[in-house]
């Protein structure tokens, strides 16, 4: 992760997760399952899904960071992170992604079903590093 992990969360009872320092350690039992890392200052939500490879690693980038430059894209500009969420929405609803994102229909058998919340319509959008 950009910074120290703080905390480590998720909604499946089995899903064993471990922070140390700036790393989380994760074993699915079950999935797909949801995780949330809270890690600085930022917030992130991964769904894991399992697989043949034994271990895996992965790498989070984030520009918000401590340290990290930002560039002149609204949504890397937005004065917090709920101003950034609703920038990346509205341009998300309006088909204004930044060039090589592609978009396509999720499936509604993997539509999130935590929060309490029921998905009328889900999109993925996709974009380049």
């Amino acid at each position: 992760m950009p910074d120290e992990v703080t905390s480590v969360s998720s909604s499946k009872p089995d899903l064993e997760a471990k922070a140390q320092g700036r790393y989380v350690m994760v074993r699915i039992r079950t999935s797909p399952a949801d995780l949330v890392v809270m890690a600085g200052r930022q917030a992130y939500l991964f769904e894991l899904v399992a697989s043949e490879e034994s271990t895996q690693r992965i790498t989070v980038e984030d520009y918000r960071a401590e340290g990290a430059t930002g560039e002149d894209d609204p949504i890397r500009m937005a004065t917090d992170y709920v101003d950034g969420l609703v920038e990346l929405m509205r341009r998300a609803a309006l088909e204004d992604l930044p060039r090589g994102c592609r978009s396509s229909p999720i499936d509604p058998e993997r539509y999130p079903r935590w929060m309490e919340l029921e998905v009328v319509q889900g999109i993925e959008s996709r974009c380049p590093r």
